[in-house]
């Protein structure tokens, strides 16, 4: 997985057409007891949507459905994925009961849909990154990449697409934005801004995320080097809208530190987010910080709040609107002005 480049080209194609295998799988202790799709379709409909808007329109996905539960061998608590776990024993048994009346040819991926009433599958097993140890076998072949969501997703007011999201990213190369070992209570360092850092806050994918994996032409990047900097205004548009401009203003800061600045808006798959959430931000990527250690980092404007909401993490009001600045080391970026779009002053 990356935190910069090169792009992962051995993965998933980073252009043209995904095919997904979704089978829904169901357990002794857990048996599904209604129609599996017109549920599962509405989060394979909203993951769609999600990858065609944030690769622009660069990927896009059509996902073949097995229409029953298919039942494996054992109660969902045998399979070690009450806490957590890779699941692997579990996600062959799915294959094999479906086996016989579904075509896994040519697919991308498999993705496990579960009945909502599953208990021994916390929070989900999934193989992302493709290695040979971990691999599946149907009878048209290995799968390497399969994923299936736990109980934690089925919950009320939660999402499965968020998941699938999430870990499907990670089969593209990118890496874990949250820090694995942390403590504190705190919010993450860019939690609630990048699917790859919190899936239940904000499901957007950063300009980093996008302008790692191609997803941003050289046309929407406004690259701008710290000791060329005087003041510049650049308009950048909001990285949520299929329109033309800038999405991304990148300054490197140091051979391994980059300041990108982007604006957001809440709409779209942001629209979780409180009234008002509406702004720049602004975050500094470490290229020597690896997977899961937190290597995106927020920066958060002087006297903002945290934004706390009912059954989710906590995390940081991080948006730089009208009139607000951040500052790192000798580069401070100012918002001038803030409607439809976000103009954005670079100055020393």
């Amino acid at each position: 997985m990356m935190v910069g480049f090169p792009a992962i080209t051995t993965n998933l194609p980073l252009t043209g057409n995904l095919t997904i295998g979704l089978i829904p799988i169901d357990f002794s202790d857990a048996p599904g007891t209604y129609a599996p799709l017109p549920e599962a379709q509405i989060q394979m409909d909203l993951f769609s949507s999600w990858i065609d808007r944030v690769s622009g329109g660069r990927v896009t996905v059509a996902f073949r459905t097995s229409s029953q539960w298919n039942r494996v061998q054992s109660a969902s608590t045998a399979y070690g994925l009450e806490r957590s776990g890779w699941g692997r024993t579990l996600a062959q048994e799915g294959v094999t009961a479906a086996d016989s009346n579904f075509d896994f040819s040519g697919l991308s991926a498999v993705f496990f849909y579960l009945p909502r009433t599953v208990q021994g599958v916390a929070e989900g097993f999934n193989q992302n990154d493709g290695s040979n140890g971990q691999r599946i076998t149907s009878n048209e072949g290995d799968i390497r990449f399969w994923f299936g969501a736990g109980k934690y997703f089925y919950r009320e007011g939660y999402s499965v697409f968020p998941y699938l999201a999430h870990e499907i990213m990670h089969a593209f190369g990118l890496v874990d934005l949250y820090v694995r070992t942390w403590s504190g209570s705190d919010p993450q360092p860019m939690s609630g801004y990048d699917i790859m850092a919190n899936q239940d806050s904000g499901q957007e994918l950063s300009t980093w995320s996008r302008f790692l994996l191609g997803w941003l032409s050289d046309n929407q990047v406004y690259c701008l080097r710290s000791t060329s900097v005087t003041s510049t205004e650049i308009i950048l548009v909001p990285i949520n809208r299929s329109i033309d401009g800038y999405k991304a203003v990148m300054v490197p800061l140091s051979s391994t530190k980059i300041l990108v600045i982007e604006s957001r808006r809440r709409e779209y798959f942001s629209s979780q987010f409180p009234l008002g959430s509406d702004g720049a931000i602004a975050y500094v990527v470490d290229l020597s910080v690896g997977n899961g250690m937190g290597s995106n980092v927020l920066q958060i404007p002087t006297g903002h709040e945290l934004m706390r909401r009912p059954g989710v993490d906590t995390i940081y009001d991080a948006l730089i609107r009208k009139g607000e600045s951040i500052t790192v080391g000798d580069v401070t970026v100012t918002v001038i002005e803030s409607g439809d779009y976000d103009t954005v002053r670079i100055s020393k």
